[in-house]
């Protein structure tokens, strides 16, 4: 009772919570109360013949307070500062960063994995209260993927596709914009920090000292390039190229330096390697080359920068060329077909070449028993392997009640693969 009349003198941010106890302890603890009572009584009715004992009492009355307080037993508690809690991973996009973008892949998927670890330590109540943001920093600073739950933050920093890489590697600016948030969603959070420490002269003091002054943590995990003076900051060849056409890769570059490129990993010896100046900005470059082949083909660059060390990049693009089709019959409207984009060769069916390696077989208005035996195992073959197989009917054998040519290949070991 005197515990709970108590328990709202409290100073800020904390309060006296009141414990349950058993029968006994109470019943104890107001006998004891009663007991000193009486005494307090006598001694306050000696003080009037005796002033000494004035102090006696007033001590004895102190003693009465403190045993009610104690027959509640309070506990000193510390109020929760918010209901919420911000984790802010503040990712440097600067072009010396970025410069290797395996490195930076692999430094976001460990931010990922920090991000996991502090979720699975947290109770499921707790981590419900927390919420994740990305920063991204460079001459500025902007928030990307707010709202997310923490198993959402560590996906995003996992699958995040960074955009243009900046010339400048402004820090102040990110943490600043990261304790502005913080600030904003309650005051309460933490700070997941990824750069490489190049500043460009950027004092840094101002954003520190007020993230100790809110007590907000800063973890940091550095990642960089083996060549911040210079390099290959960004390079494309493209999602797809054509056989036989020209395939150029473009490519921005810091510093100077010699550029060697080779296609496919051959030797290329009627290519120059190119000399870059350097410059104070980034610059551009070009090359040009020519496949002759489909499929997936790659360029390797090799850039010798001038502090003497060698930076080695690999790009892959998907190479097209005019679909190969193998006619049989006579197929009069394949004349019209697009030259660029389909490539026909006439077959002899009495001696058929075998249809691996091409990528459509047309029979138009044939039957089976045109073919060696085994001919429509081989089809089945290639049509398993993803060979196209597109079969012209051809016109009525008499009647519209006759069996029609399509017929005579359901008959065969196509049977399965037909419409």
């Amino acid at each position: 009772m005197i515990c709970n009349a108590l328990s709202g003198w409290t100073a800020f941010g904390r309060e006296l919570v009141c414990l349950e106890t058993s029968l006994v302890a109470i019943i104890g603890g107001w006998a004891a109360i009663v007991a000193i009572g009486i005494t307090l009584a006598w001694l306050l009715g000696r003080a009037l013949f005796r002033v000494r004992l004035v102090p006696a009492g007033i001590l004895a009355l102190i003693a009465v307070l403190v045993l009610g307080v104690a027959a509640g037993r309070p506990a000193l508690s510390i109020r929760p500062l918010g209901e919420g809690a911000l984790l802010v991973a503040v990712l440097d996009n600067s072009e010396s960063v970025r410069r290797v973008p395996e490195l930076y892949r692999q430094a976001t998927a460990v931010l990922a994995g920090r991000v996991d670890e502090a979720a699975a330590s947290l109770t499921e109540e707790a981590r419900g209260r927390w919420s994740g943001e990305i920063v991204t920093f460079a001459v500025g600073a902007r928030s990307e993927a707010e709202g997310l739950d923490l198993a959402r933050l560590a996906e995003a920093l996992r699958n995040r596709t960074a955009g243009r890489a900046g010339t400048a590697s402004n820090v102040s600016a990110g943490l600043e914009r990261a304790l502005g948030r913080i600030r904003e969603s309650g005051g309460r959070g933490a700070i997941l920090l990824l750069s490489d420490g190049l500043y460009l002269d950027d004092d840094v003091t101002g954003a520190l000292q007020e993230a100790v002054r809110m007590g907000i943590p800063i973890y940091s995990y550095a990642v960089g390039s083996d060549h911040p003076e210079g390099g290959i900051v960004a390079a494309d060849l493209g999602v797809t190229q054509s056989v036989g056409r020209p395939a150029v890769a473009r490519l921005s570059i810091s510093g100077g330096g010699q550029l060697d490129w080779r296609r496919n990993g051959a030797d290329m010896p009627a290519v120059e390697p190119l000399d870059i100046e350097s410059a104070e900005f980034l610059r551009a470059a070009r090359l040009e080359t020519v496949f002759d082949s489909r499929g997936i083909q790659h360029v390797d660059l090799d850039f010798a920068g001038e502090d003497g060390k060698t930076q080695f990049r690999r790009l892959f693009t998907t190479v097209r060329g005019p679909a190969r089709v193998l006619t049989f019959g006579p197929a009069p409207w394949t004349r019209g077909a697009d030259g660029a984009r389909f490539e026909f060769e006439r077959g002899d069916p009495s001696a058929p070449k075998a249809p691996l390696g091409y990528d459509l077989v047309i029979l138009d208005e044939i039957t089976p028993d045109q073919f060696p035996p085994d001919y429509p195992e081989q089809l089945l073959q290639a049509a398993t392997a993803g060979v196209g197989l597109f079969f012209t009917n051809g016109p009525l054998r008499g009647s519209i009640e006759a069996d029609t040519l399509l017929s005579d290949w359901e008959e065969t070991v196509l049977e399965p693969v037909l419409p």
